[in-house]
């Protein structure tokens, strides 16, 4: 809450100043930007490829594990104690490396996925400098960062549409 204060108050403090000297800004989507991209596609389809292998990997480990399961409670009782311990113990191992897996692979998938947009976002990046510059712009905040809370679209300019232009 005392964050979301500080940051209306920010803004206000920085508009104010903003008309006081008569420095200008700019604002853009950087969604809408990235998402207007030809590679934005080719990577959400080559991540979506990557999401499916390791699905279709854990999908497989939780499918072992529930056949030595069901084998192990349909045959727990003829086992003896010292093998049914050691069953057990397996079982468990089993469920901790699958659980190390799932774990592991979600850190990979969020790596890739931020190695993937990576070149994308430092092309928008570059694009929103130089359009920056070449409009001379004192500021240019991302709405979709929600650190901005209002812009008055009539005192900035919106550049969503130059920078999606710029890219293509």
């Amino acid at each position: 809450m005392m964050r979301r204060i500080t940051l209306i108050c920010l803004t206000l403090l920085m508009s104010a100043s903003l008309y006081a000297q008569g420095l200008s800004f700019g604002f853009y989507s950087r969604r809408q930007v990235l998402q207007s991209l030809p590679a934005y596609a080719q990577v959400g389809v080559q991540l979506a490829q990557l999401k499916k292998q390791y699905a279709d990997e854990l999908a497989n480990a939780q499918q072992e594990f529930s056949q030595k399961y069901e084998t192990f409670i349909e045959n727990q009782a003829s086992y003896a104690p010292s093998i049914r311990a050691k069953r057990q113990a397996e079982l468990e191992q089993l469920l901790q490396q699958n659980e190390t897996f799932r774990n592991e692979a979600a850190r990979l998938l969020k790596q890739a996925e931020d190695d993937a947009y990576k070149p994308l976002n430092e092309r928008v990046s570059a694009a929103v400098r130089e359009v920056g510059e070449e409009l001379q712009l004192s500021f240019v905040f991302d709405t979709d960062e929600k650190a901005l809370t209002y812009v008055n679209a009539e005192q900035g300019q919106d550049l969503t549409q130059i920078l999606i232009a710029r890219l293509k």
